[in-house]
């Protein structure tokens, strides 16, 4: 019983800490909440790919396959691995992004990346969770959003919607 009471205590400690650093980057150093949240990501080991992917003709799988398969130098098993998908649908996702988009991804600096657990759950499409994690973790308005993929803000509360109602 004590040792549970000892680490709430302690655990209650460590987020007054981090809220302390929180507030200190943000205000001393300026950082906006997508800088925030891209400074936890890079300390997490979760893979993550960059926003800016989406943004293409490609539909949500096939652009994550091209870019980990050729940016990141995965193989088809390591990322039906990390998807939680079969490696025969991550080839045949591949095969169809290079028919559709030839070029590789630009390198742009970017602000938003998602982490690639978002797309183990089938529950929800990949844009549904994009969507939804835009909204929730960077708080960003649909009108942004929509900008940021090339769609309209009307499909943009569409999805979400409907990713909220599966959660």
């Amino acid at each position: 019983m004590i040792d549970g009471g000892l680490e709430a205590i302690e655990r209650a400690n460590l987020q007054l800490i981090l809220q302390d650093v929180i507030y200190k980057l943000r205000e001393q150093d300026q950082l906006d909440l997508p800088e925030l949240i891209n400074l936890y990501q890079k300390l997490t080991p979760e893979k993550k790919v960059p926003l800016s992917i989406f943004t293409t003709t490609l539909y949500p799988i096939e652009a994550i396959t091209k870019y980990l398969h050729e940016e990141e130098q995965l193989t088809f098993t390591q990322i039906a691995e990390l998807l939680n998908r079969n490696p025969k649908n991550i080839w045949t996702a591949y095969k169809r992004s290079t028919q559709k988009f030839k070029k590789p991804f630009s390198k742009i600096q970017e602000k938003y990346f998602i982490p690639l657990s978002l797309f183990q759950n089938e529950t929800k499409t990949p844009l549904e969770a994009i969507i939804l994690y835009l909204k929730s973790i960077y708080q960003l308005t649909n009108k942004k959003i929509a900008l940021i993929l090339n769609n309209s803000p009307n499909s943009v509360a569409v999805l979400l919607k409907r990713a909220g109602r599966k959660v």
